[in-house]
């Protein structure tokens, strides 16, 4: 007894005509039919008896056709169960340059779990270049990652950009400015994020402009340890503008940088022409239309 069976064998009682039935299950009423006769072959009883006025169930019929339902029922809830089971499955790869998810991505992924909560996130956190890699290795679907980056290489959506700043003990080198000028950066002992952080080349390029190389003394894994050395007089450092006030110090003061060479400017970046899965195309399609409202998505 096959439950596909036992599909027809439900159709066929409910309407009570073999043509009708074989309309609502797809098939040729010689296919309903002949699947009937193997089923009354297999159970040894008739279901159905033919009469001038149509089709009519058997006591047999009377008999299977409840347990029938019950076990359609229970068939579809499995499959119901399971399918749900895959969708919870479903997840969004996206690769997080270093600084994207402080400065923009959390409220944004946040946002994304509270509208799909059955949707799970797989979240790689690294350098610029890695993500790319990432998304160029089938890693990851999604990427954000700071400019500049190859445009024919990866369709992209551009997020926000921000000021750079420079964050000095209060007594160290222009802790007495309001703002500062590449130029001024001569000769300050500067805490950079890792070497691989985008910004840092376009930093170098600025500076080299200027006639100068900048003075790196440090290099930090992560801008809380930036702070840290900042804080213990050591020496300045450079993050964005936005991050520096938020991670704000006693003994640390931010100044901003002048200059509109020299920003932050990050976007969401997939594979050139590449259709996405659904959790990754939700999430393209959600940073895609907060950018479109002008909707500031930024933490606060």
């Amino acid at each position: 007894m096959e439950l596909q069976q036992l599909r027809y064998f439900v159709s066929i009682y409910n309407n009570k005509n073999l043509t009708k039935a074989a309309e609502e299950c797809f098939l040729s009423v010689q296919g309903i039919s002949a699947s009937m006769h193997r089923l009354e072959t297999e159970l040894g009883e008739k279901l159905f008896a033919r009469t001038q006025k149509g089709i009519i169930p058997t006591e047999h019929a009377e008999y299977l056709y409840p347990r029938a339902k019950k076990m359609l029922a229970a068939r579809d809830e499995c499959l119901d169960f399971f399918s749900a089971h895959r969708r919870s499955g479903a997840t969004c790869r996206i690769s997080l340059a270093q600084g994207t998810i402080e400065e923009y991505a959390g409220p944004v992924l946040k946002q994304y779990k509270s509208l799909w909560p059955d949707l799970h996130l797989a979240i790689h956190e690294a350098s610029d270049k890695q993500c790319e890699d990432d998304i160029l290795y089938g890693i990851s679907e999604l990427a954000i990652v700071a400019s500049p980056f190859d445009p024919e290489t990866y369709d992209h959506i551009h997020l926000l950009s921000i000021r750079h700043a420079l964050i000095t003990p209060r007594d160290g080198p222009l802790a007495d400015r309001e703002h500062v000028r590449i130029a001024d950066l001569k000769g300050v002992p500067l805490c950079i994020l890792s070497k691989e952080n985008r910004t840092n080349s376009s930093l170098i390029t600025l500076c080299e402009r200027e006639g100068f190389r900048p003075e790196v003394v440090f290099t930090a894994e992560y801008v809380l340890a930036m702070f840290a050395i900042v804080e213990n007089g050591l020496c300045s450092g450079i993050t964005t503008e936005s991050l520096a006030r938020r991670l704000a110090r006693e003994q640390v003061r931010t100044i901003p940088i002048d200059n509109e060479n020299y920003l932050w400017s990050i976007y969401l970046i997939k594979s050139k022409n590449k259709r996405l899965s659904e959790p990754a195309e939700r999430m393209w399609e959600l940073m895609k239309s907060a950018v479109n409202s002008g909707e500031d998505t930024r933490p606060a």
